[in-house]
């Protein structure tokens, strides 16, 4: 799951030229782990990571949605994070996704949080939580 997403979004020529520091898979930012996302004056650019979270259960079929998160970060300010929180909306509520496994899932967009602030990287945050549903396997 957590890789046809991430590709779905990395392969988006708009929302990555919104994020501009990269879209990172659940290791969080750092300067160490994520270099990229710093530019010369070792600031945040614009970026993001996908975190997978919990599972709900659906008992009949022995299988589970699957919820994820979105992180989005830049230095400051909130216009580059809302220009790809829309994007990523436009990519991923409605869209259906096939993992390896062959698990076929609709995804549709939770809810979101906006206008916050990430203390550890002094950085403006926001994030889109998702609810990958279900359908059947292929």
């Amino acid at each position: 799951m957590r890789t046809a997403i991430s590709d779905l979004l990395k392969h988006d020529n708009e929302l990555t030229n919104i994020l501009t520091g990269g879209l990172f898979d659940r290791q969080g930012i750092s300067r160490d782990k994520t270099p990229t996302a710093w530019d010369d004056f070792k600031e945040l650019k614009p970026c993001a990571v996908l975190t997978m979270n919990t599972r709900a259960r659906r008992i009949e079929i022995g299988m589970a949605d699957q919820f994820f998160k979105i992180y989005f970060y830049q230095q400051s300010g909130y216009d580059q994070i809302d220009l790809a929180m829309e994007r990523t909306y436009d990519l991923l509520h409605g869209q259906r996704v096939i993992t390896a496994k062959g698990w076929n899932y609709e995804i549709l967009h939770a809810n979101d949080f906006g206008d916050s602030e990430d203390p550890a990287l002094l950085a403006s945050m926001s994030f889109s939580r998702y609810q990958a549903v279900l359908l059947r396997r292929i």
